[in-house]
């Protein structure tokens, strides 16, 4: 799953591509003290939790 998210934000850079999803918004997000941008490894956290809080939404909604 690791490889696989790195390979999406990668893809997306590489790309320049303006879509209107949620990893085009966290790629964009800034920290409102420092004005920084997430790095790579944030970002896979991010889409990491996102995944998978829906993945067990879904195990229990069946369950």
């Amino acid at each position: 799953m690791e490889q696989l998210i790195y390979k999406l934000i990668q893809e997306r850079r590489n790309s320049g591509e303006k879509t209107n999803d949620l990893l085009t918004m966290l790629m964009e997000a800034k920290d409102e003290e420092t004005l920084q941008q997430m790095d790579d490894k944030l970002l896979r956290d991010e889409v990491a939790t996102l995944m998978l809080a829906g993945y067990e939404t879904t195990a229990n909604t069946l369950s």
